[in-house]
């Protein structure tokens, strides 16, 4: 874009709600009076997925990353648990009552349910 004869930068950003989550781009558009170039900058990768899954009142987690805080709410949004993982997957075991929780790991959030 050319304001008072200066050029400027654009930065767009783009957030794209995919069936693994939500992925975000950055796109940084400069505008001169020969070409226009586009720089992009994926900063979630949907290719590899945070999964997060139960078996009976175990939590079992794959793709995570090392060192994230993994945060158990219950449905009302109170946060019962929090953890610091080691590994990138794992099983694990909270004292945890029937019903819905909500597990947010490095910014990928799903419901789970206790059995």
């Amino acid at each position: 874009m050319r304001l008072n004869g200066r050029v400027r930068k654009n930065i767009i950003v783009i957030m794209l709600l995919t069936g693994c989550g939500l992925m975000t781009n950055y796109i940084q558009a400069q505008q001169t009076d020969r070409s226009s170039k586009i720089f992009t900058k994926e900063t979630a990768s949907v290719n590899n997925p945070i999964d997060v899954k139960t078996i009976e009142n175990r939590i079992v987690v794959s793709n995570a990353p090392v060192s994230a805080k993994m945060e158990i709410y219950n449905i009302i949004g109170t946060k019962v648990y929090e953890i610091e993982m080691k590994q990138s997957s794992g099983e694990y075991i909270f004292p945890l009552s029937k019903g819905y929780y909500i597990v947010r790991i490095a910014g990928t959030v799903r419901k789970i349910v206790i059995r």
